[in-house]
């Protein structure tokens, strides 16, 4: 399990961002990954990325 901990007022935005049904016929897409870092077996969430930008310079373009 990894964690990655951001802003409590950002959070609810992303998770709907992330997680919002889109239409099979829609033109828009909406990618996320992840940059992760392992020590001692424990992995740590970096950086969350929305369509290739960090999530916070994607929530400031938004």
């Amino acid at each position: 399990m990894a964690y990655y901990y951001m802003n409590e007022q950002s959070a609810p935005e992303v998770e709907k961002l992330v997680m919002r049904p889109i239409p099979s016929d829609s033109l828009q897409e909406i990618r996320s990954s992840v940059d992760i870092r392992i020590l001692n077996g424990t992995a740590v969430v970096e950086e969350l990325y929305i369509n290739d930008l960090p999530v916070k310079t994607y929530l400031k373009q938004q």
